[in-house]
């Protein structure tokens, strides 16, 4: 056999042992990289769901509490909702009566949280009770907010505080300065907790679109200095709940609880009325209200 034949030969017989070989690496590769290439061309929509949804109670006071602030962030509808009672507000504690103030002083901010999910029943995730200037250092990165004052407020109170300004109506207003309004107090009892609500929800809506980093930076400290039941594990699911909020257009609703006033000074009452409950259930449960927008209020 000449040197040429025996060099063809050689590779015919090489190429018969290397082909099948090459063959089956390709189909072994193919078949490891079909579904890594069918999943990225079918990624999914990160989208909220039911559960990215949070009921947190905001108190404010130096010891004990003094405000009460239900505040919903419902990311599923797209919805900030705020709900504010007088601390006067007569709640049930294990089925006895007592108000959301001696609730608080006498059991802790925990309790005047289990008194509210008794009485309104509904689900409170969180609560946070801190000074009402640590409140508004914490939620100066929001910005402004835009508050229609006149609606709440006396025209001395608003000459005192500086923050009458003649032919506007929504003013814009630091945190540092509702603090003040708030501690002013408004035209009249009623009044005051709608002015609280509103005006929290002034503020959420100014900082809507850094809401998912400004409230988990504020709730981190709040469980540093503050008296909550927030975990660090919790924060995040916030943050989850705020990034979908930021990324939209969100209702902002607010509104008080229906009741009336009996007694002054310490022994103030506000019982409240046949339609408290249904109230907490529209802006606290887990469909949206669809009125009295803060944009539409009067």
């Amino acid at each position: 056999m000449t040197r040429r034949k025996a060099f063809i030969l050689g590779m015919v017989c090489t190429l018969a042992l290397l082909l099948p070989c090459y063959g089956l690496l390709m189909i072994y590769s193919a078949a490891r990289t079909a579904p890594a290439d069918a999943g990225q061309s079918n990624v999914p929509i990160l989208s909220p769901t039911e559960s990215d949804e949070k009921t947190l109670l905001v108190m404010t006071g130096e010891e004990s509490p003094e405000t009460f602030v239900l505040i919903r962030l419902d990311a599923l509808h797209s919805a900030v909702n705020a709900v504010a009672m007088p601390a006067s507000t007569v709640v049930l504690c294990d089925g006895a009566p007592f108000t959301l103030a001696r609730a608080g002083q006498d059991a802790g901010p925990a309790q005047a949280a289990a008194a509210l999910e008794e009485t309104l029943a509904i689900h409170v995730d969180n609560y946070v009770l801190c000074p009402a200037q640590t409140l508004a250092r914490q939620t100066e990165a929001l910005g402004n907010g835009r508050l229609r004052l006149v609606n709440y407020m006396s025209a001395q109170a608003l000459e005192q505080l500086r923050l009458a300004v003649p032919g506007v109506e929504d003013i814009a207003l630091t945190p540092q300065m509702l603090a003040q309004a708030l501690a002013e107090g408004a035209a009249d009892r009623q009044m005051e907790p709608l002015l609280r609500a509103a005006g929290y929800l002034a503020f959420l809506r100014a900082g809507c679109q850094r809401l998912d980093s400004v409230l988990p930076e504020a709730l981190r400290y709040a469980i540093a200095h503050c008296s909550t039941d927030l975990t660090a594990t919790q924060v995040y699911d916030y943050q989850r709940v705020c990034s979908f909020l930021a990324q939209g257009t969100p209702q902002f609703n607010w509104a008080g609880l229906p009741g009336t006033f009996a007694g002054q000074g310490e022994t103030e009452r506000y019982e409240l009325g046949a339609a408290a409950l249904a109230t907490a259930r529209q802006y606290l449960a887990a469909s949206p209200a669809q009125n009295a927008s803060i944009e539409d209020s009067q």
